[in-house]
């Protein structure tokens, strides 16, 4: 779940809830990467919404 919340001054917080069981053999043999991975697509994510908005330099992890 993505909540986007849009402030007076422009600023825009975004708060990722994500809930998830191991599906395969890896997820469970090797759950460091898996937490790496998910991660990586969250922030590349939020890299391109803040991208979209001009203002890449802002995204916080």
């Amino acid at each position: 779940m993505f909540i986007l919340t849009h402030h007076d001054d422009g600023s825009v917080d975004v708060v990722v809830t994500a809930v998830w069981r191991p599906a395969t053999l890896a997820n469970l043999v090797c759950p460091p990467l898996t937490r790496f991975l998910q991660n990586r697509a969250i922030n590349r994510y939020l890299h391109g919404i803040a991208t979209s908005q001009g203002q890449p330099e802002k995204v916080m992890t």
